[in-house]
This record gives structure tokens, sequence and C-alpha cells, in this order.
């Protein structure tokens, strides 16, 4: 099952924690928070990881999307999971 909840805490603990490491722990990431800026500041290489990650893991491909819908989706991770979790019950 691919729920919302899921996918945030494939985001947060293989990707964000294990990959990047840009945190210690879940309790350290706000999914709320943004990902680019104030919230968890991932920077441009960061970012492409993570899409790439996201892309392997569903099965998706971002480039097919709009690039405005897109930067709109990725401004948290829970915007983000939603996303992923509309487009793999479409």
């Amino acid at each position: 099952m691919n729920s919302t909840q899921d996918i945030i805490t494939f985001i947060k603990t293989d990707i964000l924690i294990e990959e990047l490491e840009v945190a210690d722990s879940l309790e350290e990431i706000d999914e709320h928070a943004e990902l680019v800026g104030a919230g968890l500041d991932l920077d441009s290489i960061e970012l492409l990881d993570l899409v790439s990650a996201v892309e392997k893991k569903y099965g998706l491909k971002f480039k097919e999307f709009p690039s405005e819908l897109v930067q709109q989706k990725m401004s948290s991770i829970h915007s983000l999971s939603e996303f992923i979790s509309e487009q793999l019950a479409a």
C-alpha cells in the first residue's frame, strides 16, 4: 500500500535520513517544512537525488508534468507525498 503516510515515511527515512543524511531522526523532520529555503534547506543536488529516488521507487517521471505543478507539489514532504499518492491512485 502506498498511503500518503507510507510515502512520507519513505521520503523521511530512506531518502532524507539514510541517503542524504540531512537529519538523524524522523522527529527532526517536519513534513510541512519547505524542502528549499527556510525549512529543510535542500540544495539542487539533494533535490535531484530526492526526485530520482521517488521516480525509481514509485515509477513516476516528473518531467511528464508541467514544471509549475512539480514546483508547487515539491514545496514540502507532505505536499509531495500527497501528489505521489494521487498519481499512484490514478
